[in-house]
């Protein structure tokens, strides 16, 4: 059986992207390849496997051509999968030219985009036909899965190999870039280095003892090394916030930060400004100050239990979906308080907040006292433990403790 001409093309489209990325040593090229497709838009697995050969090259700072290219994936154990010296030749003999990179990019998102959109179309057509279901609540799926495929957040439509699920376990512990440093040199340690793309971190803390100005450090303090935030709050303005980052940052300085603020309190529109700001700022990081104030469409008979747990579980999805840590500022329960540390309990007005996040710090202490215990209550897949910090209250700012102590919980 014939391949079909559409087939054929997306083919030889694919081999033109890696064939400008690897020809000519245009660095920049590849670079820019590498940050528009993740790939997933390859339908070939041996061009998928010789495109993140590529970029893992580029981004290493290897010099890209013929000879290293096959020398890394022999290295890796990937020549085969790739189709061996065949398969490269096949790719280079596309002969595309480099500044044409742009329009082939260009072209395979949208063989990708319409594929999403075929896949979405009969998803939806089964929640349409759904009588349990709130029009409401499909009216927003179609509008943010959309936004989803038009900004190529979309998940994965293929299943994934072991190969790449390995691949993807490497690059996860050991490349410094997949991690955001929170700014506490204990907390970093216990997370493995950081935060990192997909998590959903909830911060838990009773009014005045710090989470949202914990979660404000965060940001600046990723944005001080270029890894773009937005700050979405819903108690505080904009000039607020600001205001509180001019107390540790210098003016001048705080205006050149790659850093954006949300003002909203409507579920759907903060997921929309999170997917906006993903795409046109290419932010790395988000925060929402705090999860009890957010209202959604929901009925009025719905308890408030379960449409904060329907927002938490938003949240997470929408950390998966953007590739992006979230963090989530939740208020405590009063009886909090009474007792000692709090825990994963205390978390209020819903169990499903433990349930959904990766990560849960609760912050304790004397309210009296610049004192704070950091508690990491939950860490999917890591440790859990105690950091001190002091909390500089005028300035709005945290600091590793001078006695330098992580305990275990």
């Amino acid at each position: 059986m014939s391949e079909s001409s559409e087939t054929i093309d997306r083919r030889n489209l694919e081999g033109a992207v890696i064939g400008s990325m690897v020809l000519f040593g245009s660095t920049e090229t590849a670079e820019y390849a590498a940050s528009e497709l993740d790939g997933k838009e390859f339908i070939l697995p041996g061009h998928r496997v010789i495109f993140r050969a590529v970029v893992s090259m580029t981004q290493r700072g290897v010099p890209v051509d013929v000879i290293t290219l096959a020398d890394e994936l022999t290295r890796v154990g990937d020549l085969d999968q790739a189709g061996g010296g065949a398969g490269l030749r096949e790719v280079l003999e596309a002969v595309p030219h480099s500044e044409h990179c742009r329009f082939y990019v260009g072209q395979l998102r949208a063989f990708h985009q319409r594929d999403c959109l075929a896949v979405l179309s009969e998803r939806l057509k089964g929640l349409a036909k759904d009588p349990s279901c709130d029009p409401r609540d499909t009216i927003t799926t179609i509008v943010n899965e959309l936004e989803a495929v038009r900004a190529g957040t979309t998940q994965n439509t293929e299943l994934i190999s072991a190969t790449d699920a390995l691949e993807a376990f490497d690059n996860r512990n050991k490349d410094p870039r997949q991690t955001i440093s929170t700014g506490l040199s204990q907390l970093d340690r216990i997370f493995g280095g950081g935060l990192r793309s997909g998590q959903l971190v909830v911060i838990g803390g009773r009014p005045g003892f710090g989470k949202s100005a914990l979660m404000g450090q965060m940001i600046l303090n990723a944005a001080r090394s270029q890894r773009a935030g937005l700050m979405a709050s819903l108690e505080m303005n904009a000039g607020e916030i600001a205001g509180r980052g001019l107390m540790t940052i210098d003016r001048r300085q705080f205006a050149q930060l790659p850093v954006w603020f949300a003002e909203c309190s409507q579920f759907a529109k903060l997921e929309s400004l999170l997917r906006l700001a993903r795409r046109r700022h290419s932010i790395q990081l988000a925060a929402v100050d705090y999860l009890q104030l957010i209202e959604t469409p929901s009925g009025r008979n719905d308890l408030r239990e379960r449409q904060v747990a329907t927002m938490s579980r938003g949240l997470k999805r929408l950390a998966m979906e953007l590739q992006i840590p979230i963090l989530l500022g939740s208020q405590l329960n009063r009886e909090s308080e009474k007792r000692g540390r709090p825990s994963l309990s205390d978390l209020r007005e819903s169990g499903a907040i433990e349930q959904d996040a990766d990560i849960v710090i609760l912050l304790s202490g004397d309210a009296e006292s610049d004192e704070r215990e950091l508690i990491v209550a939950k860490h999917r897949g890591g440790p859990c433990g105690i950091v001190r910090t002091t909390f500089d209250r005028p300035k709005f700012w945290f600091s590793d403790s001078t006695e330098n102590w992580t305990g275990r919980l």
